[in-house]
């Protein structure tokens, strides 16, 4: 062989057993996630009162119609504090009218930010403290559950004396095939990249936490250094997760592919939006070069069996190529089979590939460019809020 040849076959293999590796991490990984449907927990003698936290910054295309979903609950023992967090659009009209209409549910109003917090994070600061329930479940403006996700969890929580509860929710398809491509990248980069299947060990240093739904025992929140520790922290949802597992609470994630649903992004805007802040933020750790590198090399992994193709005279390199391809198929058809998702979003990975990470590597760009973060109408300068930083992702 020429050293031509055994670079590129050598490459190729290696592709091979990484994705085959990968691909036995992700099946036990998902195996070790428990499907909430499939949950059987004995109820409490006493339903504890459960406070539902819902921050809403313009959501007036969703609230309503995810609030539809979460009033149909079947728990008994429930409120619902929806925290209008400075909306422009009639979102404040429509929790106005929601709490009308149905007593357990009260609204609060934010009408101006303080110095050093983000808006989402002093959001759900303010409804905790305004909360009666001994439970506190924050979950997002654009979420559906279904009427027996509550009874469920808690239930689940009080048997097994759990303190912090967060699920894998369904993320609905969009019917865009490239953006649900990209889509099904990003979500496997936050399960795969955080190795959240562990967050039950204490021992282990992973969190887990997923904004569609964080279930805490209050108790044992009280004894955190609380939400203002989080006020500059962009990935507010595993923020939750590490501020439990620092006070030593029993973690768990589930995966609620049948009772907790979102769209995850609705438009590639959105996803590109989403990386401004989150990738930049989360990944890139408000650096560059970070930022840059993880793209390129993510883009590198995931096209190496691609180089089993190339016309370089050896005859079963092709056949080496092919198994790398579906090897890496496999990987992620494993993922959205288990969660819901589409498998084609898991065949055409090489497109979602290069549309996720080169909207990453924009992000680095223009978080460096323009020295911080936009969100919620509010800049951030990136020295601020390097030093509120407190997730830290692999």
């Amino acid at each position: 062989m020429t050293a031509i040849q055994i670079l590129v076959v050598s490459f190729t293999l290696l592709a091979c057993v990484m994705w085959a590796i990968a691909l036995i991490i992700t099946v036990q990984g998902m195996r070790r996630v428990r499907l909430l449907s499939k949950i059987r927990a004995e109820p409490p003698a006493t339903w504890p009162r459960v406070s539902v936290i819902v921050p809403a910054c313009n959501e007036v295309d969703h609230i309503e119609d995810a609030m539809r979903s979460h009033l149909q609950t079947l728990y008994p023992n429930i409120e619902f504090l929806l925290v209008d967090d400075r909306s422009t659009d009639g979102t404040s009209e429509t929790i106005d009218r929601l709490a009308e209409k149905d007593e357990r549910v009260r609204a609060i109003h934010i009408r101006e930010l303080p110095e050093g917090w983000l808006g989402k994070v002093h959001a759900m600061d303010v409804g905790q403290r305004e909360a009666s329930g001994d439970w506190l479940l924050f979950t997002d403006a654009d979420v559906h559950i279904s009427p027996e996700s509550l009874t469920k969890t808690v239930a689940f929580c009080e048997a097994e004396e759990r303190d912090f509860l967060t699920v894998i929710p369904r993320f609905l398809p969009t019917g865009k095939l490239l953006l649900d491509a990209a889509a099904t990248l990003s979500v496997y980069g936050i399960f795969a990249g955080g190795r959240v299947w562990n967050v039950d060990d204490p021992k282990a240093r992973q969190v887990a936490g997923f904004g569609a739904f964080l279930l805490v025992r209050r108790s044992v929140f009280e004894r955190t250094e609380g939400l203002g520790w989080l006020r500059l922290e962009i990935a507010d949802d595993l923020g939750v997760g590490l501020l439990m597992k620092q006070a030593s609470a029993k973690c768990t994630l589930l995966n609620a592919r049948d009772d907790v649903s979102l769209k995850f992004y609705n438009t590639l805007a959105e996803l590109r939006s989403s990386h401004e802040k989150a990738g930049f933020a989360i990944i890139g750790r408000y650096r560059l070069g970070r930022m840059i590198a993880f793209a390129l090399v993510s883009i590198l992994f995931d096209f190496l069996p691609f180089l089993g193709f190339l016309p370089v005279g050896v005859p079963w390199l092709p056949v080496l190529g092919v198994v790398g391809v579906m090897l890496r198929i496999a990987v992620l058809g494993v993922f959205v089979w288990r969660i819901k998702r589409p498998l084609v979003s898991a065949i055409l990975f090489p497109v979602g590939s290069l549309i996720n990470n080169l909207l990453l590597a924009r992000s680095g760009f223009v978080g460096f460019r323009n020295g911080g973060i936009r969100w919620r109408g509010t800049f951030y300068p990136t020295d601020m809020l390097r030093q509120g930083q407190r997730v830290r992702f692999p």
